[in-house]
């Protein structure tokens, strides 16, 4: 009779999971205490032990199975990350108290509700988060490819019937209308995991990789005329690449290539480069009409003091405050303080993150983590760094604060990924 099959066995295994709530570790420690009972078994067979007392002195030996099990639930239990959470319900709560602010200025230009309509979208945002929590991201591995496909269709689609807008091409869906290419570096990241960690990605030649992580998706972004969010997308695509590397040579190959996408980019669309270049060298040398907005957000920060200007304070001349200028309008009315406290808290935010992804030992769910992350931090500090003129000026909108509408949800939707990756970082097995 085989050992697992052995009643006494049975009744052992059984009382050991029944503390155990995660039910997909059942068989895998059966299977591991079997092994254990096993060799245990043997071990008594060769001091001429009959089977069954073997087997009775196995079980023994092995402990209370309700305290064994009680420990087994108490490693493989789901892991939730409650730092991470605590940090974005601070960044939501600020967002809200920012749409507030700027309902306060009086600014017609903005619409007269934006905090109602910021907390519809929040509770949206975190219920797509408490659902992506609760999903089993190992699904969307099987799906990579179309996932990768998909996102490169609709953006070919989107270049050639998407409707162009202030230079950024948009689709009209119902009631909104969506940037199609704002979601796509979150979607190319997660196929891009998942193609990474397939059997056969090694064994692909270097020129196939380059053509999969940067040429193809680098060309639907140039076409779409998104170089903000093709920025995004290859610092992302270069950490995948980076992690998954088979030698330095090819690391090169497709560091390469990027710079190669760089020049492509500025010859693409010279004026748009030149513009946002000399709209931040400018800002240097005086007031011109290309460098208007860093100038107004470089002097609402050196006027707004330690404390600011308050919730009554008469709005900065500044477009678009709700999203791109939202955390240089934060500090003008709440001064630096609030500057300071907001960059310590995405730096914990973003070091809480790394810790969490250096924690995940499945292949699969570390990228997803790591290139979210990588994301989320480009846009976290060129955001900061060009509402002070350290940097040019991008359409980047500051996540979880900036009023953001789909995308912010989207956003939301990711941070649940994340922590559904770490909830299940000792559920399952790192090749799994």
């Amino acid at each position: 009779m085989e050992m697992k099959r052995h009643p006494k066995v049975i009744a052992f295994l059984d009382k050991v999971c029944e503390p155990i709530k995660v039910k997909e570790m059942h068989n895998e420690i059966r299977l591991e205490l079997t092994n254990h009972l096993q060799e245990i078994v043997e071990d008594r067979l060769d001091n001429q032990i009959e089977l069954e007392q073997a087997i009775e002195q196995a079980i023994d030996q092995m402990g209370d199975p309700d305290k064994l099990g009680k420990q087994f639930h108490h490693v493989h239990r789901p892991k939730v990350e409650w730092r991470i959470i605590g940090l974005i319900g601070i960044l939501l709560v600020i967002g809200l108290i920012a749409m507030y602010a700027t309902e306060l200025s009086g600014m017609p230009i903005y619409q007269p509700h934006l905090l109602i309509t910021k907390s519809i979208y929040t509770i949206l945002g975190i219920g797509l988060m408490v659902l992506c929590y609760y999903f089993d991201f190992r699904k969307l591995h099987t799906f990579s490819w179309f996932i990768y496909g998909f996102t490169l269709f609709t953006m070919l689609y989107s270049s050639i019937y998407g409707n162009q807008v202030n230079g950024q091409i948009w689709f009209v869906i119902g009631f909104t209308r969506i940037n199609f290419t704002v979601i796509s570096t979150f979607l190319f990241i997660i196929s891009l995991a998942g193609i990474a960690t397939m059997p056969k990605w090694k064994a692909y030649r270097c020129y196939t990789k380059v053509l999969i992580l940067i040429v193809f998706p680098g060309i639907m972004y140039l076409l779409n005329h998104s170089y903000s969010n093709l920025l995004l997308y290859l610092a992302g695509a270069m950490l995948i690449a980076y992690i998954t590397r088979s030698n330095k040579k090819e690391f090169l190959y497709l560091s390469g290539t990027v710079l190669g996408f760089g020049i492509l980019m500025i010859i693409c669309d010279r004026d748009y480069t030149f513009d946002r270049l000399s709209m931040y060298i400018s800002h240097y040398t005086g007031m011109t009409d290309n460098n208007f907005i860093s100038i107004q957000s470089i002097k609402a920060v050196q006027d707004a003091g330690l404390w600011g200007k308050g919730l009554n304070s008469v709005s900065i001349n500044m477009p678009n405050i709700p999203n791109q200028a939202i955390f240089t309008y934060l500090i003008y009315c709440f001064g630096w303080v609030i500057g300071i406290v907001i960059c310590a808290i995405i730096l914990l935010f973003l070091y809480q993150t790394a810790r969490m992804a250096m924690a995940i030992k499945n292949p699969y769910g570390k990228l997803i983590v790591a290139g979210i992350l990588v994301i989320f931090a480009v846009q976290f500090i060129w955001s900061i760094f060009m509402s002070v003129g350290l940097l040019p000026y991008l359409d980047y909108e500051f996540p979880f604060i900036s009023f953001g509408g789909i995308y912010f949800i989207f956003h939301l939707g990711l941070v649940g990924m994340m922590l559904s990756v770490y909830r299940k970082k000792n559920m399952i097995k790192s090749n799994a």
